[in-house]
């Protein structure tokens, strides 16, 4: 085998690593850009639960195992702040999904 056979294969194999790890990193902002999206709907649907029950009704916050007497508007407030967090999370990671498809794209 010549010195220029060893090189391309060397290049085959950096290649097929390299794409490896870009498909790799890519499932990984894809599950993430699931579970955010998933979060805010569930956010979501907590928010309009809680929009529904009456004002004198007492609401609870999870923490853990156990579940914590809430403001009714700070709830809705903190869930307000999910839902933006888990937004921008997903834009974010959207982004970030785009950058890696077209990486792999160049290299295939």
């Amino acid at each position: 085998m010549s010195q220029l056979d060893k090189a391309m294969v060397n290049q085959v194999v950096e290649l097929g690593n390299r794409m490896h790890e870009i498909r790799r990193h890519l499932s990984q902002i894809t599950m993430q850009l699931q579970n955010a999206e998933r979060e805010r709907a569930i956010a979501r649907l907590s928010l309009n639960h809680i929009d529904q029950l009456p004002e004198s009704t007492n609401t609870y916050k999870p923490i853990g195992k156990m579940f914590v007497l809430e403001n009714k508007e700070d709830l809705k407030r903190q869930l307000n702040e999910s839902m933006k967090q888990s937004a921008e999370d997903s834009a974010a990671k959207t982004s970030l999904r785009d950058q890696f498809v077209t990486k792999l794209k160049e290299n295939e």
